[in-house]
């Protein structure tokens, strides 16, 4: 049994939990066991969920239909771990953590014990609540149902994929699945996410609307605020990073092990070698003691430490 649990909610949970468990260890595609996930919790209630411990007397739910959160966080324990390294790493540093594209609020409950303030946004209006349940007790964490975008106050619309744990803007050329939803939304940029005069750690993870967003968070960047996003391995024009280094007086960091300066889209290419896998990097003003602050902690820790 996972020592991170703390209980297990709903009938029949655990059962559904240890199934789960099991049936990972056999089903190791990633497309399959989605689809013995979203079968299996037909068995059970939906709102089947596992309460757990992240430290400090902090719990996240994860549900046990949900295929992605029950494979990378229930059966691979060690999730993101270079996202955790930063997050620690900047404690003390910052005293605001804007978690934007928060989805069920993973880093944004954990972050709540570093940080004075959180902010966490979030599009999906399911995956919001769920957002809000796991925050609900924690007083620093301030919520938002919006898209980030360049502007704030614009309306965009997007499709909320069924069988996925992130929402992707809509694409008007591409076909909506007949399981899948349109969402429509208000944006809110950076800038006016993070408060005024604040240098804040800022996750960004909002499947490709990175580059609008970040042409909102000038004043942000100006601050000294350092941004945390992926990049896939299969996106080999790195056009989140090519965006930042062409910003001019920007560095990008590589965090897979210990920080590593990236130099030029050549240089992103050779470190993304599996088109498989997320790539999380480090951005922020050259000269941002944040940034500095979090490299020299990063470099402290891990496996390489």
């Amino acid at each position: 049994m996972d020592e991170r649990i703390i209980r297990f909610e709903g009938r029949g949970a655990q059962v559904q939990y240890r199934v789960l468990m099991t049936l990972y260890r056999f089903v190791f595609n990633r497309w399959l066991y989605g689809i013995f996930c979203r079968a299996l919790a037909r068995l059970f209630d939906a709102g089947n969920k596992v309460v757990l411990d992240l430290g400090e007397g902090k719990a996240f739910r994860v549900y046990l239909n949900d295929g992605y959160w029950t494979r990378f966080f229930l059966y691979h324990r060690d999730y993101e771990p270079e996202v955790r390294r930063v997050l620690d790493a900047a404690h003390g540093h910052a005293l605001v953590f804007c978690d934007l594209g928060a989805n069920s609020g993973l880093w944004s409950v954990y972050g709540s014990t570093h940080f004075d303030q959180v902010i966490a946004v979030e599009a999906s209006g399911a995956t919001f609540a769920r957002l809000a349940e796991n925050t609900a007790s924690l007083g620093n964490v301030e919520t938002h149902r919006a898209a980030i975008y360049a502007r704030s106050g614009e309306v965009l619309q997007f499709v909320n994929v069924h069988n996925s744990h992130a929402s992707a803007h809509l694409d008007l050329d591409s076909a909506v699945g007949a399981q899948d939803s349109l969402e429509t939304v208000e944006t809110l940029s950076v800038d006016d996410a993070v408060p005024e005069a604040s240098t804040a750690l800022i996750k960004l993870d909002v499947e490709g609307a990175e580059i609008a967003a970040i042409d909102g968070a000038q004043r942000a960047i100006q601050d000294g605020s350092v941004f945390i996003y992926e990049e896939h391995g299969s996106d080999q024009t790195s056009d989140v990073s090519r965006f930042f280094l062409e910003l001019g007086n920007i560095s990008v960091y590589s965090i897979e092990k210990r920080p590593e300066l990236v130099t030029d889209i050549d240089h992103m290419r050779r470190i993304k070698t599996d088109r498989f896998k997320g790539y999380n990097f480090l951005a922020g003003r050259s000269d941002a003691p944040l940034l500095s602050a979090i490299i020299e902690g990063f470099a402290k820790t891990g496996p390489e430490g």
